[in-house]
């Protein structure tokens, strides 16, 4: 319960007004043949008007660049929201288009992958640019996050068309 307390404590100091949590996941990536999480933004699976979200991903084990640990394009989220179109596993289906502007735009930014132990929580909005790689290592890679919006509308039109590529 502490880390959900810290969370109600920070969340609504972000967004300036009330917030709603929402969005759980288990990232389970078994050694040797954990898949990759494509590259993507959340927003493209929250269909947010403005974006106002923010993930809080938790390790249950250590997780690193080896075991398919999560890589940041550093400052992405400037950028705004890029299409999407349906690639991978069902649960993490969605991936940026990879068109010349999205190729050009995202050189300008470092791809960061975060080294993390079990209890860590690491947080990033929902225009970050960002995934995993596969799980080829000994070791297996687990975590869960959820996510903290403000009370930002769903975009009713996007969210269909979201789930018309499913």
């Amino acid at each position: 319960m502490r880390l959900t307390r810290s969370v109600t404590v920070f969340a609504p100091n972000i967004f300036e007004a009330s917030t709603s949590y929402f969005n759980s996941s288990l990232f389970a990536k078994p050694k040797n043949v954990g898949l990759s999480t494509k590259i993507h933004q959340d927003n493209a699976f929250f269909n947010l008007n403005n974006a106002e979200a923010l993930t809080c991903w938790v390790a249950i084990d250590k997780s690193d660049k080896d075991n398919g640990g999560l890589f940041y394009y550093k400052g992405s989220s400037k950028l705004g929201l890029f299409n999407h179109i349906p690639e991978g596993n069902l649960g993490a289906s969605m991936t940026i288009m990879k068109t010349e502007k999205f190729k050009n735009a995202i050189k300008k930014f470092k791809k960061i992958f975060i080294n993390v132990s079990p209890g860590d929580c690491v947080i990033h909005d929902a225009l970050v640019v960002h995934g995993s790689k596969s799980n080829i290592s000994y070791k297996n890679r687990r975590a869960f996050n959820f996510s903290i919006a403000s009370r930002d509308k769903i975009n009713k039109k996007n969210l269909k068309l979201y789930k018309n590529k499913l």
